[in-house]
């Protein structure tokens, strides 16, 4: 948002928390959010049937109310079970096992109190076994200075614990869609966007997120074909000039799908992908792209997949190099690396 408004809405912030089984990871989450500058309005947590109940790891003292599911039915399941319940004007999604930042809080209220805005995204920074991350963090950078947010989700993977949003806004589109297993945020978020979401961007890393092995995003087959049948699902819904921006949404998870052994699944995506135009390929090769337009997406991954076993990274990394007509001493690269 460029121009500056005061918002006419009070802003009556809640936390909506999903648990299954995290235990004194939830303790840490709490205290992250007890310990900021200032705190949430309201706070809640569904426990979806877990085994290790969610009571004995709330701080004590700390106004917190528990919903608890009978049967576990996912975090789509309980996300939309605690935004129906809340009584917040705006909401943010939180898995149990990440945390806040200590101004957390106080950054985003301050945006809406400024803003007329429906949304505030704010950065995500990962961390794993206390340390940060080598993945580093989500930013926003580009969502910032191009703010079109349809196309930004198409391409991208938002967090919910990356955003807050104005509760009567998700109410409209009817919260979570619940016939996903994985890429139900993908989902989600497109959905918003197409909605004509008004948003602001805090371009500072607010949540942490906390990487570990039993992450649910760590089942890559399952994210990348559940995000062709949302792709699928979704293109009749979106305004003609997306659908190129789901042509390339689309080949790019047949990529993936054909590099994770799926070829069944790839194949799909990138006949899905034809349907809508002829994938760009934005960034591959010369020859990549050749090879895709005349023989096929199919092909080309075949090809490639040859390519790389026959000839090491680094005599890889050099042919880049002369076929973008750049000098060896232009960069120092890791001829290990790419590929």
């Amino acid at each position: 948002m460029t121009e500056t408004q005061r918002n006419p809405m009070g802003v009556n912030l809640a936390v909506l928390i999903t648990y299954h089984d995290e235990g004194p990871l939830l303790t840490e989450c709490l205290d992250s959010l007890r310990n900021g500058t200032s705190q949430p309005d309201e706070i809640l947590v569904y426990d979806d049937a877990s085994r290790i109940p969610p009571e004995p790891f709330v701080p004590p003292g700390m106004p917190v109310r528990i919903i608890t599911g009978k049967e576990n039915r996912g975090p789509s399941h309980g996300r939309n079970v605690l935004l129906n319940t809340s009584t917040g004007t705006h909401i943010h999604f939180h898995d149990a096992d990440d945390l806040f930042a200590p101004d957390w809080c106080d950054a985003v209220r301050s945006k809406f109190e400024a803003e007329d805005v429906d949304a505030v995204f704010t950065d995500v920074a990962r961390f794993q076994h206390g340390q940060g991350s080598e993945d580093g963090r989500t930013d926003l950078t580009e969502l910032a200075s191009k703010p079109d947010l349809v196309r930004y989700c198409l391409s991208h993977s938002l967090l919910p614990a990356s955003a807050t949003y104005l509760r009567r806004r998700v109410l409209d589109i009817g919260g979570y869609s619940e016939s996903y297993c994985q890429s139900e945020d993908y989902d989600f978020h497109i959905r918003l966007a197409a909605g004509g979401l008004r948003f602001t961007v805090i371009p500072q890393p607010l949540v942490l997120q906390r990487l570990h092995d039993s992450n649910r995003s760590k089942d890559h087959l399952r994210v990348w074909s559940d995000g062709v049948k949302i792709l699928e699902t979704l293109a009749g819904e979106l305004r003609p000039e997306y659908l190129p921006d789901v042509c390339d949404a689309l080949a790019r998870a047949g990529r993936v799908l054909f590099q994770l052994g799926a070829i069944a699944e790839a194949r799909h995506a990138f006949v899905a992908a034809s349907r809508f135009g002829c994938p760009r390929f934005q960034g591959e090769s010369g020859a990549y792209r050749l090879t895709s337009r005349f023989c096929g997406p199919m092909a080309a991954e075949r090809i490639g997949c040859a390519y790389r076993s026959l000839l090491p990274g680094s005599v890889r990394e050099r042919l880049r190099m002369i076929g973008s007509g750049r000098k060896w001493r232009d960069r120092a690269y890791n001829f290990g690396g790419r590929g």
